[in-house]
């Protein structure tokens, strides 16, 4: 196994630091390296989002000559504007080491490194084009018959993308077949498919919606899941007049296209009270076609004084501590189950496991 580092490391890439190990078994990941400034030097990754510790201290500096790894993930999206992309693979394949690079489409790189990958056996890019290549041949719209999980909420930093990889892990420990689709390119290292070909092209509305189902076809043909796992596009409602952060857009599109069969929502958990969440669920039900299956309680949670000063929706993390004591009171009165998957995951599994055995009572009646 190849010992690898993640450079630059974001919070947002927390996740996939969390799950490294148990969602891929080509690479151990031995360096967490952020870029200078970002005040996580020196910290543990789980300090990133004030979450438990993951045993792997941040470095803020990057040393290509280290002995601790063999292979460089390189996040492209994370790399500062105008920053020496080209000279850090230079000086990696100097010292006789491997660059994979993780990005959204390759054609946003600049030539250099995708001319180099080409045929240079030491650089490898994932990208949405790993898994399905321009043009597609598309199949006509029609239903989708594989049963599929929708992963989103109000705001995309209540651990979206973290339960979107839990929910997959769970899910194949159960012994499912899964294809999982998100909108991290990082997540291409466990094999993700990407959420860039369903939204691309420039075509009206309606048309988009057709490919994303024609797509979806060609998932369930080409990669016969048992479940697809799906990370919403967007912010699934508006917060507020102040700052709406979206409307949900992308996500109605996904479930013109797709019949989607549960939703796992995550909310800052001063909101997972069982008032509010039977609102969104009512809400969800009339706006997607599905209704809110469990609930995960983040602790992100949004800062209301940004939003009257600045107009502008943004979060801070609260103590996990805090969090799960809310959780518990919540817990003994909510209509649909609420726990958090970082600090609960065995709970949360036993969650999951229950909605998808009534799910098959159903189908089976």
């Amino acid at each position: 196994m190849k010992k690898a580092a993640i450079f630059p490391f974001h919070k947002k890439l927390l996740p996939i630091a969390r799950h490294f190990h148990e969602m891929q078994s080509k690479y151990e990941l031995t360096e967490l390296i952020a870029l200078p400034g970002m005040g996580l030097a020196g910290k543990d990754a789980g300090a990133a989002c004030n979450q438990p510790d993951l045993g792997i201290r941040v470095l803020d500096e990057l040393d290509v000559k280290s002995d601790q790894w063999d292979t460089l993930l390189l996040m492209w999206e994370y790399l500062q504007e105008g920053s020496e992309g080209q000279s850090i693979i230079s000086d990696v394949l100097s010292c006789g080491k491997d660059v994979v690079i993780l990005v959204h489409k390759s054609v946003s790189l600049p030539e250099w490194p995708s001319k180099e990958a080409e045929k240079e056996k030491d650089i490898q890019i994932i990208s949405s084009e790993s898994f399905w290549k321009e043009p597609l041949e598309l199949p006509g719209y029609d239903q989708i018959y594989v049963p599929v999980i929708l992963v989103g909420g109000i705001i995309e930093e209540a651990d979206v993308l973290e339960v979107t990889v839990a929910v997959s892990r769970i899910l194949q420990d159960m012994g499912c077949v899964v294809a999982t689709i998100t909108k991290e390119a990082a997540a291409g290292i466990f094999g993700f498919l990407d959420l860039e070909p369903l939204y691309s092209g420039d075509e009206e509305e309606s048309e988009k919606i057709q490919r994303i189902n024609r797509i979806f076809q060609i998932i369930e043909k080409e990669f016969v899941p048992d479940i697809i796992v799906m990370e919403a596009p967007d912010a699934m409602i508006r917060y507020n007049d102040l700052a709406p952060n979206g409307f949900g857009i992308r996500t109605y599109m996904l479930c013109q296209a797709v019949q989607v069969d549960m939703i796992v929502c995550c909310v800052p958990y001063d909101l997972a009270q069982n008032g509010f969440v039977k609102m969104l669920d009512q809400d969800f039900q009339l706006r997607f076609g599905a209704g809110i299956g469990m609930v995960h309680a983040s602790n992100a949670i949004i800062d209301s004084s940004d939003i009257i000063n600045n107009k502008r929706l943004s979060v801070f993390y609260d103590f996990c501590d805090r969090m799960k004591d809310f959780i518990n009171r919540e817990a003994i009165e909510a209509d649909i189950p609420v726990c958090n998957v970082i600090t609960q995951t065995r709970q949360f599994g036993v969650y999951l496991q229950r909605l998808l055995e009534n799910e098959e009572d159903v189908d089976e009646k």
